[in-house]
């Protein structure tokens, strides 16, 4: 792994230095003494911006911050380098060889490809695994950005020919042969479609002609394939979709499953979103074909309580179709030319389905109920028989004759299975 290392560098916007050090209590208290002496609270002269990360220190004391990260460099064996009187492209270069080690020493698979920007002409990397402090801490230093996402951690590197060589080399980004892939359509505002030997669709990006949209960031992994001049971040065109539905928000439920309260916070797309990242994306086609066939599946098994509600279940396409029924979701219709009519009748074929399974799913556990009950109560003296029905609030006809194989009592719901259970 290459040597951790500390680089103070001329900042290009303010009149200063900026400070990139593995953090250290002790060199930050002698950064602070020498700025403010014995002044307390936070100084305007000494800064920290916690996504570079890095720290700003005003001109002036620049040969006091040589002299303290000196000292502390020559005890913790750090590498001091003073890129104050190099160049713009000596600081470029510098930059690049760092972070061609760095990938070069992580193991395989560590990162995964799930976005870019054009500005700056960056990827975004999820981290996969876990890294040692000093490991993560030099991920900072050569990265961009290092940025937390949810539960893990999401760095961004410059997109040159020579790192995404790098990652791909060192098996960080898979990259899909040329030859593979075959244009099915020339490319539009940086978008182009892809068919591989077996018909599979595929959706391509340009790495460097657009920036990610919100819904594309969350996607991964993505895989790199050189098509002409360009490098294209491209996935199946089926995949794509189905991740761009996962992010319609949920139907609400009395009794919301784990995936539901997982699904809190993920990020979601209103119709207006979700209508332009299918239309920009031009991929109307597959998109239509996946709501026909959420909207003809048939019911999930029941999500929550005991299956004699409508409300216990759930069907593939409710979220789409509460998403489609909005008032504001006209482009969205349009785009998946399904018109309102065709809404509310999905909708209503949906309700129906639902109230068929919950009277169904009543009268089979009513039936179930009566044979267990009739089964296990055998034997039983009238009198207990009596008792048990007035406790649990169930009639019990006083008539009967001793002698008769099943007890005339009438069982029906869940006061039958408590009094079952009964023994």
């Amino acid at each position: 792994m290459c040597n951790i290392t500390t680089t103070i560098s001329i900042s290009s916007s303010e009149d200063g230095y900026l400070l990139a050090f593995p953090y250290d209590r002790l060199t930050v208290i002698a950064l602070r003494r020498a700025v403010q002496g014995a002044r307390r609270g936070a100084s305007p002269e000494l800064r920290w911006f916690p996504t570079t990360p890095q720290w700003w220190i005003a001109a002036r004391y620049g040969d006091a911050a040589r002299s303290v990260l000196s000292k502390y460099a020559e005890r913790h064996g750090w590498v001091l380098e003073d890129h104050t009187r190099n160049s713009d492209a000596e600081l470029a270069a510098a930059h690049e060889r760092a972070l061609l080690a760095f990938i070069a020493a992580l193991p395989p698979s560590a990162l995964r490809l799930i976005g870019w920007s054009s500005w700056p002409r960056a990827v975004e990397l999820a981290l996969n695994t876990y890294l040692d402090p000093e490991v993560f801490q030099q991920l900072r230093g050569v990265a961009l950005a290092v940025t937390r996402h949810g539960s893990g951690w999401v760095c961004k590197l410059p997109t040159t020919a020579r790192v995404l060589q790098a990652l791909i080399a060192h098996q960080q980004v898979t990259a899909i042969a040329p030859g593979h892939l075959v244009a099915a359509a020339p490319a539009h505002a940086s978008v182009i479609h892809l068919t591989d030997a077996s018909s599979t669709d595929w959706l391509g990006w340009s790495l460097t002609a657009t920036a990610a949209s919100h819904a594309q960031r969350l996607l991964g992994p993505w895989h790199v394939f050189a098509h002409g001049d360009a490098d294209y971040a491209v996935v199946e065109a089926n995949v794509y979709v189905h991740h761009l539905f996962s992010l319609v928000p949920p139907v609400p439920r009395r009794q919301p499953d784990l995936l539901q309260l997982l699904r809190r916070d993920w990020p979601q797309l209103g119709p207006a979103a979700l209508a332009h990242a299918i239309s920009s994306a031009r991929a109307e086609l597959w998109a239509t074909a996946l709501a026909r066939a959420l909207a003809e599946a048939p019911l999930e098994s029941c999500a929550s309580g005991n299956g004699w509600q409508d409300g216990d279940y759930t069907h593939p396409a409710d979220s789409l179709v509460a998403l489609l029924e909005r008032a504001d979701a006209e482009a969205l219709r349009a785009v998946l030319r399904w018109p309102m009519e065709d809404v509310a009748c999905t909708g209503a074929w949906i309700a129906a389905e639902k109230v068929a399974a919950a009277a169904a799913r009543r009268e089979r556990d009513r039936a179930n109920a009566r044979e267990r009950a009739r089964a296990r109560l055998a034997g039983r003296r009238k009198d207990e028989l009596v008792a048990l029905a007035e406790r649990h609030g169930v009639t019990a006809r006083r008539s009967w004759q001793p002698l008769q194989p099943e007890p005339p009592v009438y069982l029906v719901d869940q006061p039958a299975q408590h009094m079952a259970a009964e023994q």
